[in-house]
């Protein structure tokens, strides 16, 4: 990243700096071995082929517990979405994806676990009626969601771990910062250190620019009411802008 803002340094002066000032410096971790094909099911060969969603979970400086979903295109390894909320059912997460339908059109397939939100019957039903297909991990494989495993880990590490959450609309204005520094500015091994956004133009995942959803913190239900306000997007990113620089 310092390379791509102009700053030809040695690697090891990075890695020396970031243990001085107390950074993360990721552990090499050491993999236990797998005896079958080692291979992931359904892997992504091209844009909107697979995504892929999940939980990820934390709480509150009050101790409320929040959940956030994450929904990642998996071939651009662009972030869809990272929805907030103190519960979700099946419901909630039918009306996440049918915005993102909207917004980026239908995936072949969608990759999820068996968790009770998933795997239930009227999303099921849902997303058979859309033309996509479900593919669900085996119970205890992970490594079979490890496009997603992998990016609720980056979620974890520089975001979760690293915020105070005073309330949930908090959580919501910090993690959506966090979401487009990932999709524009944090570049990745695996795209050649290019960003999720610079791939995903390239092969056009886009949104439609004069399509927003605004998201009424006094609504009913965990989601709120969802608004259609064309031209949205400007407002929302200065007033997240304003939320950083005041915390």
């Amino acid at each position: 990243m310092a390379r791509r803002n102009g700053w030809w340094v040695n690697i090891k002066k990075v890695r020396r700096l970031c243990r001085l000032q107390g950074l993360l410096i990721p552990k090499k971790r050491h993999r236990k071995r797998w005896k079958g094909s080692g291979r992931l099911p359904c892997k992504a060969e091209y844009v909107n082929h697979v995504w892929s969603y999940d939980f990820v979970h934390d709480s509150c400086e009050n101790g409320q517990k929040i959940k956030f979903l994450t929904v990642i295109e998996e071939y651009t390894r662009y972030c869809l979405c990272i929805e907030v909320g103190s519960r979700f059912t099946s419901k909630d997460v039918m009306a996440v994806l049918e915005r993102l339908f909207t917004q980026y059109g239908y995936p072949t397939f969608i990759r999820s676990d068996n968790g009770p939100e998933f795997i239930a019957n009227a999303l099921s039903t849902w997303l058979s009626s859309k033309g996509v297909a479900t593919r669900y991990i085996e119970p205890g494989s992970p490594w079979q969601n490890a496009v997603d495993e992998r990016f609720n880990g980056t979620v974890r590490d520089e975001c979760l771990n690293m915020e105070v959450f005073h309330h949930v609309d908090h959580a919501r204005a910090l993690v959506k910062i966090f979401q487009r520094h990932y999709n524009q500015e944090r570049p990745h091994s695996s795209l050649g250190y290019r960003t999720p956004q610079e791939i995903a133009s390239k092969h056009g995942l886009e949104k439609s620019k004069n399509f927003y959803w605004k998201t009424n913190p006094l609504g009913s239900g965990t989601l709120g009411t969802k608004i259609f306000l064309p031209g949205y997007g400007t407002g929302i990113t200065k007033l997240l802008k304003t939320i950083r620089s005041r915390k």
